[in-house]
C-alpha cells in the first residue's frame, strides 16, 4: 500500500515485488549449493536481502518513470536506467555484503571484567556457612 502510494499507481509495486520471489530462490539455491542449513543467520540474511532487493527495485523503476516522462520509449528508458543504476547498485550491495560479513571493531572490541561477578555469574557467588 505505501509502494502505491508513492507511485500513485499498482504497476510499478507489482513490478517491484515480483523481484522478491527471485530473491528467496537465489538465497535458497545459495544454501543448497553451499550445504548450509537455514539458521536464524540465514533467515535475517534473508530479510535483509529481501530489503535490498526491494530499495535496488525501487531505484530502478523510479528511474525509469523518470526517463519516460523525458519522451523515452519503455525499451530505451529500461536499456538507459540498467547501466546507469548499476553502480549505484553494486556499490550498496557490496557495502551490505562487507557490513554483515565482517564486525565492526567496536562491536569485537575487549571489555574489561566486572569488578563483582553479576547476576549471570550467580554459581561462583560467594557462600555463607
Amino acid at each position: 500500500m505505501i509502494l502505491a502510494a508513492q507511485f500513485k499507481g499498482l504497476l510499478d509495486p507489482i513490478t517491484i515485488m515480483m523481484s522478491l520471489p527471485l530473491a528467496v530462490i537465489g538465497a535458497l539455491a545459495g544454501l543448497l549449493l553451499t550445504h548450509e542449513f537455514m539458521s536464524i543467520f540465514a533467515m535475517i540474511g534473508m530479510i535483509m536481502l529481501m530489503g535490498l532487493v526491494t530499495k535496488n527495485g525501487i531505484l530502478i523503476v523510479e528511474f525509469t518513470d523518470q526517463l519516460r516522462e523525458q519522451g523515452h520509449s519503455c525499451i530505451e528508458a529500461l536499456l538507459e536506467a540498467g547501466p546507469l543504476r548499476l553502480r549505484p547498485i553494486l556499490m550498496t550491495s557490496v557495502a551490505m555484503i562487507a557490513d554483515s560479513r565482517w564486525p565492526s571493531p567496536a562491536a569485537t572490541a575487549p571489555r574489561p571484567a566486572p569488578a563483582w561477578p553479576g547476576p549471570s555469574s550467580a554459581g561462583s557467588w560467594p557462600r555463607r556457612c
